[in-house]
């Protein structure tokens, strides 16, 4: 019997977000290891391998698979390891280096301070679970190219658009993809679509046999359709793959950060932005800037990340008026169409010339099960 922890990664404000199995690496068949999401009712299984310390921090092997088969990276599995870490490990943050087969990086989590948090609503009279955790890591370098006209056409086609992107069999529908489509990669290349609102985003109605022939055919791992960020930078999305196994999935931290590096580098989102003491250069993103005379904590610990020095903010007062800060935020919702509301927040480092991105989201153990492989 192995224990398997379920985690819902990537929630909307403590509810949703995606189940995901976590459990530590053993002996098991690739064919087993693809059994175990079907079997959960989870999308993904993330296997967790202890290595030791790296850069002075705890370091962990990480594999992810579906049913159809092993990735090379999984972004809300990710966060849903982390969390798990982090609460094993018992503190108030962590902080670990973790490895896939393909790249090392560095993830960060915060737990609340209440480690004993129910979900709200329960009725199967569980014991109460460890409280949330956010969790954040660096997804890696992204490429982006242009979306060539013919996978465009095809995967729009197979989305039940017609070839000028209006819905299919609505003569008074208007035009619902946007321009700025991308192909964007962190190990997989996925077509990034922008639609131009939630409603129409909402409309998309997929054939997935078609979808996942048409992936295939141009070695796409599938379909990130999000709606233009409003002036809060805050967007919807929906994530297709069915060519790895996943139709439709409820969270999908990976792609969004492709999408954070699109509109970073393309100049046209509508990203939020702290920066109070830089004047907006000509040509950069039309970015909003809040009002930061007045700073808000919204954790109970405030980690930074190079110095490793947790504060307590509980009663900090911050004097923002001389403070630079340059760094973009996009929220992106996802999940309603599925019912498992879920969110996903990418951090754009602006003042770094490569401009970094760090992704992540809010998780909560639901259940611990014993599983036999």
């Amino acid at each position: 019997m192995t224990e398997v922890v379920v985690v819902d990664a990537c929630q909307r404000q403590g509810r949703g977000g995606s189940p995901t199995a976590v459990l530590d690496e053993a002996s098991y068949t690739d064919e087993e290891r693809c059994r175990i999401p079907a079997e959960l009712g989870t999308s993904h299984a993330v296997f967790i391998r202890a290595t030791g310390v790296e850069r002075g921090r705890p370091s962990y092997s990480l594999r992810f698979f579906t049913t159809e088969g092993e990735l090379p990276a999984c972004g809300h599995g990710t966060v849903a390891a982390l969390a798990l870490l982090a609460i094993r490990n018992g503190g108030s943050t962590f902080h670990a280096v973790l490895s896939t087969k393909s790249r090392t990086f560095e993830g960060w989590a915060i737990r609340t301070r209440d480690s004993s948090v129910d979900t709200p609503h329960r009725t199967d009279h569980r014991p109460p679970q460890p409280g949330s955790v956010t969790a954040r890591f660096d997804p890696g370098p992204i490429t982006l190219r242009a979306a060539h006209a013919s996978e465009l056409k095809a995967i729009t086609t197979s989305l039940g658009l017609d070839g000028e992107g209006r819905l299919r069999g609505r003569r008074q529908a208007s035009e619902v993809v946007a321009s700025n489509a991308c192909v964007a990669s962190n190990g997989r290349p996925r077509l990034l679509l922008p639609v131009r609102s939630r409603a129409a985003l909402a409309n998309l109605s997929p054939d997935f046999d078609l979808l996942r022939a048409t992936c295939d055919r141009y070695g796409l791992l599938g379909c990130y359709a999000y709606s233009i960020p409003d002036r809060h930078g805050r967007a919807a999305a929906r994530m297709f793959a069915p060519s790895i196994g996943v139709p439709e999935d409820i969270a999908n931290a990976n792609s969004t950060a492709c999408l954070a590096a699109h509109l970073t580098r393309s100049d046209t989102t509508h990203l939020t932005r702290s920066d109070t003491a830089r004047p907006k250069r000509p040509g950069t993103n039309h970015l909003t800037r809040p009002d930061t005379s007045h700073l808000t904590v919204d954790t109970s610990h405030l980690t930074v990340d190079t110095s490793h020095l947790t504060v307590d903010t509980s009663h900090l007062i911050v004097d923002t008026s001389h403070l630079i800060v340059d760094t973009s935020h996009l929220i992106v919702d996802m999940g309603e169409h599925l019912g498992n509301p879920s969110t996903i927040t990418a951090t754009i480092d602006a003042t770094h010339p490569d401009h970094p991105v760090r992704v992540g989201g809010q998780a909560t153990i639901a259940r611990t099960v014993l599983h036999h492989p």
